[in-house]
C-alpha cells in the first residue's frame, strides 16, 4: 500500500491523524465498470492514501485473481449482466472475520443481500454502520412495497448518504432519517476544453465548424435513449452536418446501431480516451431520469460542453438554467427536444454555455467531496465509542 512521503505534496491531503478501520461492502467494484464501481474504487484509494486500512467486502468477479488480498474479502454473487453483480448472503463469514478484526465502522454501498447481511452483523456486534441510498430502477406497482423495505433497511443504519439535497429533503418526507449528502467530485484536469482533438472530429466525418451531439452512457432502455436519438434528428433537421456520437456499451446497442448506421458508435471509453471524446464534442444530451446522482453531466461541463438534461440530479444539484446548463422540467420530453435545438441553432447561445459550464463544477474537487465523506465516517464511529463510553 503506497503512502504519502514526507515532504512530498499529496494532491488529497496528508494522511490523517488517528486511522479508522473501515470495512466497505459493495455488489460492485471494478473491473465491474459502472459509474458506481468507478466511483468506489476512487473513495477505497482515497481513504487508504489517508492512512486508513479499508477492507473490501465484495462479490468474487471473474478476473479476480485465485488468491484475495489481504484487505479484501472476497464471496461469492450472481451475475445481473457484464457490468453488475450481487453478493449474496454472508452473515456467517462476516460476524467470524469482524470478531476476529473488528472494524471501527462499516459502510455499505449497496442494499443487497450482502448489503442486509453486513447490516444486520455490524448491528449484533455493535459495529457502527452506514449506507448508500441509490434510486432504485423499478416498475410502478412496486414503489410502494420497495420504498418501505428501503426505508427500513437505510433506517437501520446510523447514517444514510444520499446523491443530493432535493433527494435528501424528499426522503426526509418519506420517513427516513440520519441523511447526510453525498455527491460526487470531478477531475477538472482530465475533463477539460483543452483535449479537444481536431484529429479524433475527422475520424468522426466532421468539418470544425459542424456540431458534434454527444450521449455517453450504457445502452439500457432507462438512459433515456430515444429521446436522445429524437432530439438528435430535430437538431439535424436544422443543422443538416451534425453528427450524433454514442459513448457506452449495453444490451441495445446493437439495435440502435442498426436502426441508426450514419451515427457513430464508440463502445465502452475510459480515462484520458473518455476525456478527449468529451472535449471533441460541442453539445452533450443527457435525457436519463431519476435522482442518480450520475457522472456524466459533470464531466461533459468540466469538458465545456453545452448540456441539455433534465432538473434533477447532478445538473440539477450543481448546474443553473441558461447560466451554465439547458435544464429541462422533469420529464417534459417537448421541451428537452426545443432546448436541444435551440443549442443547434444559435451559436451565440451555445458558446456562452460552453464557457459558463466549467466554472460551474470547477470547485467540486474530489478532494474536498471524499473529505466530507471521511469526515463523516469519523463522526459515526466517534458518536457510537461515546454512546459506549
Amino acid at each position: 500500500m503506497n503512502r504519502p512521503q514526507p515532504g512530498r505534496s499529496d494532491p488529497l491531503g496528508s494522511p490523517a491523524r488517528e486511522a479508522l478501520r473501515i470495512a466497505l461492502v459493495t455488489d460492485t467494484y471494478p473491473p465491474d465498470s459502472n459509474c458506481a464501481a468507478m466511483t468506489l474504487q476512487r473513495s477505497v484509494a482515497y481513504l487508504r492514501l489517508r492512512g486508513h486500512p479499508v477492507e473490501l467486502v465484495r462479490p468474487r468477479h471473474p478476473c479476480d485473481a485465485p488468491n484475495e488480498a489481504e484487505d479484501e474479502m472476497l464471496l461469492p454473487g450472481l451475475r445481473l449482466h457484464r457490468d453488475l453483480q450481487i453478493g449474496l448472503p454472508a452473515t456467517r463469514m462476516l460476524r467470524k472475520a469482524w470478531r476476529a478484526q473488528r472494524p471501527d465502522v462499516v459502510h455499505i454501498a449497496t442494499a443487497g443481500p450482502l448489503g442486509w447481511s453486513a447490516l444486520q452483523t455490524a448491528r449484533t456486534l455493535d459495529i457502527p454502520a452506514s449506507t448508500e441510498y441509490h434510486p432504485p430502477r423499478h416498475e410502478s406497482w412496486l414503489e410502494r412495497p420497495l420504498d418501505c423495505w428501503l426505508r427500513h433497511f437505510h433506517n437501520a443504519a446510523a447514517c444514510t448518504f444520499v446523491p443530493t439535497s432535493a433527494l435528501r429533503t424528499q426522503l426526509s418526507r418519506r420517513g427516513y432519517r440520519n441523511l447526510a449528502v453525498m455527491g460526487c467530485g470531478v477531475d477538472s484536469q482530465r475533463y477539460n476544453p483543452a483535449r479537444r482533438s481536431r484529429a479524433l472530429r475527422r475520424r468522426w466525418a466532421l468539418r470544425d465548424d459542424d456540431l458534434a451531439v454527444l450521449h455517453v452512457g450504457r445502452f439500457v432502455a432507462e438512459s433515456g435513449l430515444k429521446l436522445a436519438a429524437r432530439a438528435f434528428e430535430a437538431i439535424r433537421r436544422t443543422q443538416p452536418t451534425a453528427r450524433m456520437v454514442w459513448i457506452g456499451d449495453g444490451p441495445l446497442r446493437a439495435k440502435y446501431q442498426q436502426t441508426h448506421p450514419d451515427h457513430v458508435f464508440l463502445g465502452a471509453r475510459s480515462g484520458e480516451v473518455l476525456a478527449a471524446c468529451y472535449a471533441s464534442a460541442d453539445i452533450c444530451l443527457y435525457p436519463r431520469l431519476g435522482e442518480r446522482f450520475g457522472n456524466i453531466p459533470l464531466e461533459a461541463m468540466a469538458s465545456g460542453l453545452a448540456l441539455v438534461a433534465f432538473d434533477c440530479g447532478a445538473a440539477g444539484e450543481h448546474a443553473l438554467d441558461g447560466m451554465d446548463a439547458c435544464l429541462v422540467p422533469y420529464g417534459d420530453e417537448l421541451c428537452f427536444i426545443q432546448r436541444a435545438v435551440d443549442l443547434a441553432r444559435f451559436p451565440a447561445l451555445r458558446h456562452r454555455l460552453r464557457h459558463a459550464a466549467r466554472s460551474a463544477v470547477r470547485s467540486l474537487h474530489w478532494s474536498a467531496v471524499l473529505g466530507e465523506f471521511e469526515q463523516q465516517l469519523r463522526v459515526i464511529a466517534q458518536r457510537d465509542a461515546a454512546a459506549a463510553g
